[in-house]
Formats: C-alpha cells, structure tokens, sequence
C-alpha cells in the first residue's frame, strides 16, 4: 500500500483542529526525546510503530504523530534505514497547513500542504546508501527556512511568513523500518514570569487519565483508530471533511 499524500496532509489539517492541545510541548523553550522509555506518551501512532534499542521504530506505511504544543523554531533529530525507503517528517502542523521533508534514496524534497496537493518548494540532491545515522536540522527564520544534513546545508527557502503550527510527525513508506532518535524541539515560548507553569506534555493534573485506544468506550473511535481507518481507505479529502466533522 501506498500513502497518498494528499490525503494525509488533509487528515493532518484536519485533526489539528479536533484533537485539543490541553499540555504545552515543553517548558525552559526546549523539548527533548530520547525515545528511551516504554511507550510513547502524548503520541498517536499506528498500531507496528515500537520503542526499541533506544529508538521510534517505524515499519513501512506507518506513521507517529504528535500534535501538542506550540510552535518552535528548531527542529533536530537522527533516522537510519535499514533498507530503500521514503522518511517523511511533517512539522508546523496547523489548520493552516504543515510542511512536509521527503527523504529518499537520492535526494530531499521540502513540501507546503494545505488544501489541495502539496506544494513543492524546495529539492536537493542527496545520497544514503551507508545504513548509517545521519543528523537532521531544520531552522524557521521570520523570512523562510534552512535546512541540513549530517552539517551540509542543502534546503534554503524564502517565505512571508512561514507555517507556524505546533504539531510534527514521522510517516514511513518503502521496504524497511527507519529508526529515529533524540528530537530535540528548540526555540519554544518559555513561561513569562507570574505566569503558572503547564504541565509537561502528557502530564495532566488532577484529573482522570484519558482512554488508550484499547480502553476506548464502546462506540467511540480514538485517533489512532480514525488516522488508520482513513489512511488504509481511498476516502477522498471532501469525505474525509465531513467523516470528521461528523464525529465532532
């Protein structure tokens, strides 16, 4: 199977407006994850994506999502392929839009979703034949984006104003699983002073924890579940809309 693109971008768009951003993404102007731990907390993902070895390991035609948080202005991180395959990290994610960063086996592509197909702006040459890690940094300036690989800078746009969203995610498409480690969100808004501090993301205080996707009352449907149903389906985007408007 395939992921159409235009449709996850709408279903993206889509669930940024329904799922509620109740926790800030971090706190000092700084979110770090190491992906260390035992599951994956304040994440939506589908159902082969695991923690393992230390890392988010993410088999073909499947995703992790996050869509907490306020918008930062660096975003870093590592991946390895253990085969020929597509990386696609979706950052900025809001109502307004997202961009999407294509890795493939001979080049990066930037793209701009919103309504309709994605946009491309911005294409390098770039090969990853080693099996090695390689370090990912994207910068958003008030005038555009810049963005290298392993220290190369290989992306450079000019925009007025960049997508600001606060959601960001991993897909994978291809022959084998791509591991991602140590995300590191910086540049996010810090506490002004007298202001009460939030919680960290996932944390929620006196108050029940929200269902998992196994706990899930009979009758309702969690993200996980609708972000799956919809990505397996040929739903179109105009279909998409009214299904989710619907469960609202």
């Amino acid at each position: 199977m395939k992921i159409n693109r235009t449709r996850i971008i709408t279903i993206c768009l889509i669930l940024a407006i329904l799922v509620p951003a109740g926790s800030v993404f971090a706190q000092g102007g700084e979110y770090r994850e190491d992906f260390e731990g035992e599951s994956l907390q304040g994440w939506e993902h589908s159902e082969g994506v695991v923690l393992s070895e230390g890392a988010l390991q993410i088999p073909p035609e499947n995703f992790a999502i996050r869509f907490e948080g306020p918008p930062g202005k660096t975003y870093e991180f590592q991946f390895k392929r253990s085969s020929p395959g597509l990386l696609i990290f979706r950052y900025a994610i809001s109502p307004q839009g997202e961009y999407a960063l294509l890795f493939h086996n001979q080049g990066v592509v930037l793209e701009k979703g919103g309504e309709g197909p994605p946009q491309s702006l911005e294409e390098s040459p770039w090969e990853d034949s080693s099996g090695d890690w390689h370090q990912v940094k994207v910068e958003l300036t008030p005038s555009g984006q810049k963005i290298s690989v392993d220290g190369s800078q290989l992306i450079t746009t000019q925009e007025d104003p960049p997508l600001r969203g606060g959601g960001i995610g991993f897909w994978v498409e291809g022959e084998g699983t791509i591991s991602v480690d140590d995300l590191v969100i910086s540049g996010l808004p810090t506490p002004q002073e007298g202001e009460e501090q939030q919680p960290m993301p996932g944390v929620v205080e006196d108050q029940a924890p929200e269902p998992t996707s196994e706990e899930t009352q009979e009758g309702e449907v969690s993200v996980r579940d609708l972000i799956t149903e919809l990505v397996d389906t040929q739903t179109t985007p105009t279909d998409l809309t009214t299904f989710l408007i619907n469960l609202g």
